[in-house]
């Protein structure tokens, strides 16, 4: 589990440094999620926040369960919105509709 929650967190980081290079603001990314078991590391990454970093990263809670700062060694690297999805149907959905960028 912490394997995939270090995986998954380094190609959110990899993809911030290079829009964040781009541009002065940090990028934005939708993050959705099924309520399932395969997505406990992001449940509790938004939990524990800075209790728990992997490799100097955290996710900082702006709004609880909606909108986190990741940050990098104390400095934010992109701001995730968090979307709760409730089947893979929906995902599809979304992701047609440019709603989410990751699940």
């Amino acid at each position: 589990m912490r394997t995939l929650f270090s995986k998954m967190l380094a190609t959110t980081l990899l993809l911030a440094f290079s829009v964040a290079a781009q541009a002065a603001e940090l990028p934005r990314l939708k993050v959705g999620y099924i309520f399932t078991t395969n997505h406990t590391p992001l449940m509790v990454a938004m939990d524990m926040g800075e209790k728990q970093p992997i490799d100097g990263m955290w996710m900082k809670p702006l709004v609880p369960k909606e909108k986190y700062e990741l940050m990098k060694d104390g400095k934010p690297v992109a701001v995730l919105d968090i979307v709760v999805i409730k089947s893979g149907s929906e995902t599809a959905t979304l992701f047609a509709q440019k709603q989410s960028s990751s699940t």
